[in-house]
């Protein structure tokens, strides 16, 4: 009788399918092409590229120039149609033409989750400790708000964070041209995709992990004075070619800067107040806890900033994990992480907290962005990295602990969620009557508005009794 042997695929593989199984759940409906996103941020520059398109096709070439925005305004060098400037967008065109317009989007998401899966990978992780990092980031509320309401850019600038930070890990470890090149060339494609604010935010976080590598390469007594330097001036060239890549686009946008509402205010920059409206404030904090404290954005948001679409939650068990791997596992890379987390959500408390408005001073060219909030996916993406890594060790410790000790701590996990569930519950009901008015409602709505407020934090609440509940349960039966 012949044995029957099973199809045995990499973990590797494995991911990719469940991630892009993922991405696809999500959005297949515009990506089949029946449907597309109409937010107000999606259409106004839908509108712009359509009548460039239209010169385009009638003349063959891409205008340099708009007349109809602004009284005139330069195509690529105001950040308005510079796909085409994206070396992927050009080499999709060419191996397959008619795919659908949603499947840049899509690749570019999928990216972010697989980023986030070979970084955790390469930092020891098992696979399902790098699955969920990588599901964690892609289904990120900020990262989806990115791609439904038009800020497409975002997203796909975004993706290139964990492969940035995988790149610089390898060049640590593998001190050659190809690790110095690889890092270059994700430098350079995520300056190119051309959301600058997103590029910089990245680019500090990568330097926070370069000048930790750095300071433990000269303290690591295996490591030489050679192979530091190497490292060092390896990551310099990295970034100078990295740049260079994209000094097509932002060297004429630079110039054309002093001209603009980012760079005419004093200082060269964008002015403070306007600058820091969209600050993050420290009540908002409790939405890292329950998404609809504040609020789910839209007309039932009651938060200091003039409006939003959405909440800032990364997952409350995520949010756990990332705290047991600060706590429990106090390696180099942990204490990165959290350290630049912490500071990036910092910083997005804008106007809140002075620390904002030193960067602004200090650091070059920080002050001609705004919306200090859009930090936030640093900590996002921190939280994530942590949360896999504290996946593991809390997998680890319980095999290594006894049962009674086991016990005590899901003892204390389940009074923990019962304390927060019971302290929500009492915030809802003397939070009634209470709401500020909802911004942009009819004042005969406003009682059903604070109604629905209350509703949302009530039932958030539940929904935490639940996945608490059904984690302590999941790791009783586990043990």
């Amino acid at each position: 009788m012949q044995s029957s042997t099973r199809l045995k695929l990499p973990p590797i593989v494995w991911a990719s399918i469940i991630l892009f199984a993922a991405s696809l759940a999500l959005y297949y409906k515009p990506f089949l092409g029946g449907y597309t996103f109409a937010g107000p941020d999606s259409l106004a520059p839908a509108a712009t590229s359509t009548g460039i398109r239209t010169v385009e096709e009638e003349s063959g070439r891409v205008p340099l120039w708009m007349p109809w925005v602004f009284s005139g305004m330069p195509t690529f060098h105001s950040f308005t149609y510079i796909s085409i400037l994206y070396i992927p967008n050009f080499v999709l065109k060419y191996i397959w033409p008619h795919l659908p317009g949603f499947t840049s989007f899509l690749l570019h998401y999928l990216l972010a989750g697989f980023g986030c899966f070979v970084l955790l990978r390469r930092i020891g992780g098992s696979f399902y400790a790098s699955l969920l990092g990588g599901t964690g980031f892609m289904l990120m509320p900020y990262i989806n708000t990115m791609l439904v309401h038009g800020h497409g850019s975002q997203m796909m600038t975004l993706a290139y964070l964990p492969w940035v930070i995988w790149a610089v890990l390898r060049l640590y470890d593998r001190s050659t041209l190809v690790s110095a090149s690889l890092l270059a060339l994700l430098v350079g494609l995520q300056l190119q995709r051309g959301h600058a604010q997103i590029s910089y935010y990245i680019l500090l976080f990568l330097g926070l992990f370069f000048v930790v590598l750095a300071v433990r390469g000269w303290r690591a007594k295996e490591r030489s004075a050679g192979q530091n330097w190497r490292f060092i001036l390896l990551f310099a060239l990295a970034l100078v070619v990295g740049f260079g890549l994209a000094m097509a686009l932002f060297l004429p946008v630079m110039n054309y800067t002093p001209y603009s509402i980012r760079g005419a205010r004093g200082g060269g920059g964008t002015g403070f107040e306007y600058a820091t409206q969209w600050s993050f404030s420290f009540g908002e904090t409790l939405t890292f806890l329950l998404p609809s404290f504040f609020g789910f954005g839209g007309i039932t948001y009651w938060g200091s900033m003039p409006f939003t679409d959405y909440p800032n939650y990364m997952g409350i068990i995520l949010l756990f994990l990332a705290v047991w791997a600060v706590v429990m596992k106090r390696t180099w890379i942990v204490w990165t992480l959290a350290a630049g987390g912490f500071l990036a959500y910092l910083l997005s408390l804008g106007n809140h907290f002075f620390l904002y408005k030193v960067f602004y001073v200090v650091l070059p060219y920080f002050n001609k962005f705004r919306v200090p909030h859009m930090l936030l996916v640093l900590t996002q993406f921190s939280v994530v990295v942590l949360a896999g890594i504290g996946l593991d060790s809390l997998v680890s410790w319980l095999k290594e602990r006894k049962w009674d000790q086991v016990r005590r701590f899901l003892l204390g996990t389940g009074i923990g969620v019962a304390a927060l569930v019971v302290i929500f519950l009492i915030a809802a009901s003397a939070l009634e009557g209470t709401f500020p008015p909802a911004r942009g409602a009819p004042a005969q709505m406003a009682s059903r508005i604070d109604e629905l407020r209350v509703s949302m934090i009530q039932t958030d609440t539940i929904i935490l009794l639940i996945l608490g509940g059904l984690a302590v349960v999941a790791l009783f039966l586990w043990g």
